[in-house]
């Protein structure tokens, strides 16, 4: 913004050089401003090139990541930017195994910084007008969304509108209000590994010890771990932890995403379900949801390799797209058929 003065005092400058004085004469002010708008520019500069949405994210030696809208369809494309990047507003120094320091809870940096970078990534964005704004819109609703207070007015909303089931909130709240969250949180900073709470027994509501619930499961069939260590988990707030190396076909959905962003896709983890001999959906225990998942996503990762090269990965058509769904997809059905067979239904219900 200061660069309109800069510019208006440069225009007063001229001005006066009609009257046969000396540029700018008995304004020494303008030495600073031009020092400012240097700074200003510079920084300017270095945070367009830093923040997310380049094809050359992954070799950053500095890389800040914004905001991404939450939404059933989002959840894959989530879990993908959190396997390449750690997630959602982090820095990350040093390349992909450098320093991933998160902002997200660090007001006022959190808003300010965050929102220039989803700004950023608005200007960035190969689509259109009205779906870039969309798009940056969807980005401040997540924002919002994200803070403490208007999480909790969501909550009640939901609640409300009955996308919430009363009596499983009322139970949630009453377990975590049984013991502390001086004593919760510390127990989920220690734990290595995120948690699958959502399949977990109730006691892990209360008590979120590491041995009430099992590992979540990315769509590789690895368990997803948290970064850092137990001391720095305990004091600082640490993101989930990115890949060593960023896998091919994560790259070619990066890719995809970036160059075709109303039609971007990423893999989700399966549906914990499976049918019984009568035909109706059961849903798995949480042993099975987490054996099913490792099953999938190995049986996904050994079909990959057919399938993504790294032609393919640099330069996704939709073929390329269509082949890495179809090696998630097809994975997920034939390990739901392998070890949901009616043998095992069968011993499962006489159990």
């Amino acid at each position: 913004m200061g660069a309109f003065n800069l510019a208006a005092q440069a225009a007063k400058g001229l001005y006066s050089m009609k009257n046969g004085k000396v540029y700018l004469e008995g304004h020494p002010e303008v030495v600073r401003d031009l020092a400012e708008q240097a700074i200003a520019w510079g920084a300017g500069a270095l945070l367009f090139g830093a923040a997310q949405g380049d094809d050359d994210d992954d070799d950053k030696q500095l890389l800040i990541t914004g905001s991404h809208p939450r939404s059933k369809e989002s959840a894959g494309i989530r879990g993908l930017n959190e396997r390449a990047f750690s997630g959602e507003y982090v820095i990350r120094i040093g390349g992909r195994n450098g320093v991933t320091i998160p902002y997200g809870r660090i007001e006022p940096i959190a808003t300010v910084l965050g929102t220039t970078i989803d700004i950023i990534k608005g200007i960035k964005r190969n689509g259109t007008t009205p779906d870039n704004m969309n798009a940056l819109l969807g980005y401040m609703l997540d924002q919002a969304n994200g803070k403490t207070f208007l999480n909790g007015a969501s909550t009640i909303s939901d609640l409300a509108r009955g996308k919430t089931d009363p009596i499983e909130a009322v139970k949630k709240g009453v377990l975590q209000a049984i013991v502390p969250n001086i004593i919760r949180s510390p127990l989920r900073s220690l734990d290595e590994y995120v948690r699958d709470s959502r399949h977990a027994s109730p006691v892990y509501t209360m008590l979120p010890a590491s041995g009430l619930a099992e590992e979540q499961i990315n769509p590789y069939g690895e368990p997803i771990k948290k970064s850092g260590n137990p001391i720095t988990r305990l004091f600082l707030s640490t993101p989930i932890a990115s890949d060593e190396t960023l896998r091919a076909s994560d790259k070619l959905l990066l890719n995809w995403n970036r160059a075709n962003p109303t039609e971007a896709w990423a893999p989700q983890s399966p549906q914990a379900i499976f049918k019984d001999a009568k035909g109706k959906d059961v849903q798995m225990t949480a042993e099975e949801t987490k054996r099913f998942k490792v099953a999938a996503g190995r049986l996904a990762s050994a079909k990959l390799r057919g399938v993504v090269n790294p032609r393919s990965a640099s330069n996704p058509t939709l073929e390329d797209l269509k082949r890495v769904k179809n090696a998630f997809e097809s994975a997920s059905h034939e390990a739901r058929q392998r070890i949901f067979n009616p043998i095992y239904i069968a011993k499962r219900n006489t159990n």
